[in-house]
C-alpha cells in the first residue's frame, strides 16, 4: 500500500498533536524506522499506539521531503524535451528507497497486530453483552420475585455492581442494553416505592 493512502488515515493520530509530542522531532528517517521497528515487537497495540502514530506523521513528512528533493534534482538532469514529451510526476519517478521499505514491512506489522488485537476485543465485547443480558434477565425475575423486599433489594445492589465491573460490549448495542437496564431499574424501584406504600398502610392499619 502507498504511503500516501496511509497518510490520510486519521484513526491513529491527528497530525497538529505532533506539536505537543516533539520526542520525535530532529530524527533522520532511518532513526525515525528503528524506533518503528523496535515499537512493534511489543504486540500490545494499545501500549504502542500513539507512539506508533507519532512516528508515522513523522515520517511521512520527512519522506515527503526526501521525495520532492530527489524528484528535483532528477528533473534538472532530465532534458527538456524528454520532460516535455512525457511529464513526469513525483510517484512517477521517485521510486521507494530501502528505508521506505522497512517503514512499510514495521507499519505492516503494528496493523496486522492491530487487527488481532482488535478482533480479540469484538470477542470480549459479545461475551459482556451476553454477561448483561443475563443480569437483565435476573433484574426482571426480581421484579416478579415474592421474596421479601430486603432480599432482593440485597439482590438487587449485588446486580447493580455487577454491571458496573463488565466491561465494554459491541458499539451497535450500546443504546438498546442501556435502555432496556434503565428501564428495570427503574420499574423495580416503583416495586420498592409500592411496597413501602403498602408497608406504611399496613402499619397505620395496625395502629388503628
Amino acid at each position: 500500500r502507498d504511503l500516501q493512502a496511509d497518510e490520510e488515515e486519521q484513526d491513529e493520530v491527528e497530525e497538529h498533536e505532533i506539536e505537543d509530542n516533539p520526542q520525535f522531532e530532529g530524527l533522520s528517517r532511518e532513526q525515525l524506522v528503528e524506533k518503528l521497528e523496535d515499537l512493534v515487537k511489543d504486540s500490545n497495540v494499545n501500549a504502542i499506539k500513539a507512539s506508533v502514530g507519532f512516528i508515522r506523521i513523522a515520517f511521512l513528512k520527512l519522506n515527503k521531503e526526501y521525495k520532492q528533493e530527489l524528484y528535483q534534482k532528477l528533473a534538472e538532469v532530465t532534458p527538456d524535451a524528454e520532460a516535455e514529451a512525457e511529464p513526469a510526476t513525483e510517484v512517477q519517478t521517485v521510486q521507494d528507497d530501502a528505508i521506505e521499505e522497512r517503514f512499510k514491512a514495521a507499519f505492516n506489522i503494528y496493523k496486522q497486530n492491530k487487527g488481532k488485537f482488535n478482533e480479540e476485543q469484538e470477542k470480549v465485547k459479545i461475551k459482556n453483552l451476553e454477561a448483561k443480558n443475563l443480569i437483565l434477565d435476573e433484574l426482571k425475575a426480581l421484579i416478579n420475585s415474592e421474596e421479601t423486599l430486603k432480599k432482593t433489594y440485597d439482590e438487587f445492589k449485588l446486580l447493580q455492581e455487577k454491571w458496573k465491573t463488565i466491561g465494554m460490549v459491541p458499539k451497535g448495542e450500546i443504546n438498546n442494553l442501556w435502555q432496556n437496564y434503565h428501564f428495570l431499574v427503574e420499574k423495580f424501584f416503583d416495586k420498592v416505592k409500592i411496597n413501602k406504600e403498602l408497608k406504611d398502610l399496613d402499619l397505620k392499619k395496625n395502629l388503628e
